[in-house]
């Protein structure tokens, strides 16, 4: 996809090549956020340098999809926000992505519609298990693990039905 391509050439990925979602698990997030319906959302947990969270609402752009991408940063860290910030301006989507500096754990919303849940903070069992929990009951749709192999046990626990892995992120349905 040439939109991707631009997105791939745009951004500043600030990180060493295989710590992050690749190329290939990037047009999987953007495949997938081109199908979610008007006035839901897309809900990140692990904002990072913000590339996935870029594709997914180029995604929604690019359909013209009435939603938004919500990114929870877990790490403070000023550097890796000012990296964020940059790649979000410099592929003019600032209209898309909400971006909170919080502790997954953060309670911000009463009655969020998640049509596509990304889990890719802390990659430990414990925190993505309670990524889940708190997450889980606004999602009517896809939950995306990245790293999937380091999270699979705890997958197998939610006893969800992975229908797709590509690399080391595995989808699920709920």
């Amino acid at each position: 996809n040439d939109l991707l391509q631009l997105v791939q050439d745009t951004i500043i990925i600030g990180e060493p090549e295989g710590t992050a979602v690749n190329t290939k698990e990037r047009q999987q997030l953007f495949d997938y956020a081109t199908h979610i319906p008007d006035y839901t959302y897309i809900f990140e947990i692990g904002t990072r340098f913000g590339a996935s969270a870029i594709v997914m609402a180029l995604a929604l752009k690019q359909k013209k999809i009435k939603s938004k991408v919500i990114t929870i940063d877990i790490n403070p860290d000023p550097v890796r926000i000012d990296v964020f910030r940059r790649n979000v301006l410099a592929v003019g989507l600032s209209d898309y992505i909400y971006h909170i500096v919080a502790d997954s754990s953060f309670p911000c919303f009463k009655n969020l519609r998640i049509s596509l849940l990304h889990i890719d903070g802390c990659h430990l069992s414990e925190f993505v298990e309670n990524d889940w929990k708190i997450y889980s009951k606004y999602l009517n749709g896809v939950v995306a693990f990245h790293d999937f192999y380091q999270v699979h046990d705890v997958v197998d626990k939610l006893n969800l039905a992975v229908f797709h892995i590509a690399e080391n992120t595995g989808f699920g349905v709920r």
